[in-house]
């Protein structure tokens, strides 16, 4: 029964903490990315949405220009920066995807009580040993 309550514990963490990489990942990426690399004139498109980034519409293709304009009328192309595609749109929101995930298992894993009073008797070593 024990064993059970602790991963149920662990997987608690784990997903509380994949909505917290979530949100960061949401905000990091409109920080850095939507706007900024790409443009879609359907409307926001961001982490959460992978794949809808830019396409053609309308039969207008996508357009690939040296910088990004802010939001056209619907009428106009989805817009992506030069140096970039969707594949390297695709390759950055993995990225992010893993980093989530990595971090979520560190933290739902790591006996977090056990590693810091290993790390507070280790300080106390040292200062001792000073």
């Amino acid at each position: 029964m024990a064993r059970i309550f602790t991963y149920f514990v662990k997987l608690v963490k784990f997903v509380a903490m994949m909505i917290i990489m979530t949100i960061v990942c949401t905000v990091a990426w409109e920080a850095f990315l939507a706007g900024k690399v790409y443009t879609c004139t359907d409307g926001p498109t961001g982490y959460l949405t992978p794949g809808d980034w830019v396409h053609a519409h309308d039969g207008l293709p996508v357009v690939v220009v040296p910088k990004i304009v802010p939001p056209h009328d619907m009428s106009d192309p989805d817009t992506i920066k030069q140096g970039w595609s969707v594949t390297g749109l695709w390759s950055v929101w993995v990225v992010f995807l893993g980093s989530s995930v990595i971090v979520s298992v560190l933290f739902a894993w790591i006996p977090w009580v056990e590693t810091l009073d290993w790390l507070a008797k280790r300080r106390r070593e040292n200062v001792r040993a000073v």
